[in-house]
């Protein structure tokens, strides 16, 4: 099934291809041209929240191309490509029961139960069950 990120909210697939990530297609030109430095920062951040949520609809396999020409002239990545910081399977897996972690909002915790992406956390204030993959990506969680 081909989708655009516009209308890929909410859905989930196996594999998602991002095709053709590149400055100028995403974030678009247009959003270059906008006057308003406000505006044209809200717009281009506006496209860093689609990039995200094409990024999100990856169930298991995520891929992004990126050429270096596009129509005979050289073009450069999307910068938003440098801000995926996505945890690796391996580290996924080094994941274990009884690890304490750090939660920006909750503070200290420690991993009791781990199911597939979810792991319930013990906090001060009670359980938890976190997507650590999304916390992780996020930079909301870290092993301490």
């Amino acid at each position: 099934m081909f989708t655009t990120m516009h209308s890929a909210k909410g859905l989930e697939f196996k594999n998602v291809y991002i095709i053709g990530t590149n400055e100028g297609t995403i974030p678009h030109e247009k959003s270059y041209d906008i006057e308003d430095e406000k505006k044209k920062t809200e717009q281009i951040e506006e496209e860093r929240r689609l990039m995200y949520v094409a990024i999100t609809r990856a169930e298991k396999n995520l891929y992004i191309s990126s050429p270096i020409n596009k129509y005979g002239k050289k073009v450069s990545k999307s910068r938003f490509i440098d801000d995926i910081k996505a945890p690796t399977n391996k580290e996924m897996q080094e994941t274990t029961i009884g690890e304490k972690i750090y939660h920006k909002r909750f503070r200290e915790g420690t991993i009791i139960q781990i199911e597939g992406n979810s792991i319930k956390v013990k906090f001060k204030d009670g359980d938890r069950v976190l997507d650590y993959k999304v916390c992780l990506t996020k930079g909301m969680i870290w092993k301490i």
